[in-house]
């Protein structure tokens, strides 16, 4: 999908807010690629939240300009008000995909109330990203610390994590 370029997102964010049905996702994508390719992050997150709350699922277009936002420019207050659960984990699996662990952590940690899902999401990210000590460490700590119950995605996460680490090793 090409996603045009506009300068004058003010306009832009005026037309969308204006418009009747804002049910295309496609509307929600260019706005979000205009705010992230000029740098305006937080707007970009703020607008892929709103989406969010409005129950529409981001297609892989969205998530694709979604990633170009880089998380270390947005305000540690804008941080924490995006931060909902729904969200949270899905920034945390798109970092991870993209490789981008520093980000994936501090996400991680702004996490209030963690859950299975979010340690599943940040074990797995660690995993496919070659930091397979990180990530079973990760989970002992789930297991410790949160007395929380591991589920099939918790142990799939590890199992990753101990697979890749054993391939690495006689790799070498």
């Amino acid at each position: 999908m090409a996603v045009p370029v506009v300068r004058d997102l003010r306009s832009a964010h005026q037309v969308f807010d204006d418009m009747p049905d804002r049910n295309l996702i496609f509307c929600w994508t260019c706005l979000i690629s205009g705010y992230a390719k000029l740098g305006s992050s937080e707007d970009a997150l703020n607008l892929f939240t709103m989406m969010l709350d409005e129950n529409l699922l981001p297609e892989s277009d969205t998530m694709v300009e979604q990633s170009r936002v880089n998380f270390d420019q947005i305000s540690d207050k804008g941080k924490r008000s995006i931060l909902s659960w729904n969200l949270a984990i899905a920034l945390i699996d798109m970092y991870s995909k993209c490789g981008n662990l520093d980000a994936t952590r501090e996400i991680f940690a702004e996490i209030v109330e963690k859950d299975v899902v979010s340690f599943n999401a940040m074990i797995v990210g660690l995993a496919v990203n070659g930091k397979g000590d990180e990530a079973l460490r990760l989970f002992s700590e789930m297991q410790e610390l949160c007395l929380l119950l591991p589920d099939s995605g918790t142990f799939l996460g590890a199992l990753s994590a101990w697979f890749l680490m054993d391939i690495s090793r006689k790799a070498i």
